[in-house]
């Protein structure tokens, strides 16, 4: 099985520098990432703003 490497959020490492996530783990995680995503489109909670809205994205892209 592939596996890639990654750092952590805000360029912070885990452990010992990088943490290894397998290519399915990381299509589990953005399949998550993108039906959250999906809710908060539909329902748009009052604290959903564009500045939330321009995150969710932005990690979308990073997971695409």
């Amino acid at each position: 099985m592939q596996r890639i490497e990654s750092e952590a959020i805000n360029g912070a490492p885990f452990g010992n520098g990088r943490r290894k996530l397998e290519v399915d783990q990381i299509s589990h995680l953005a399949e998550a990432l993108r039906e959250l995503y999906n809710l908060l489109e539909a329902y748009a909670p009052a604290w959903y703003t564009e500045r939330e809205r321009d995150k969710a994205l932005s990690a979308l892209q990073l997971l695409e």
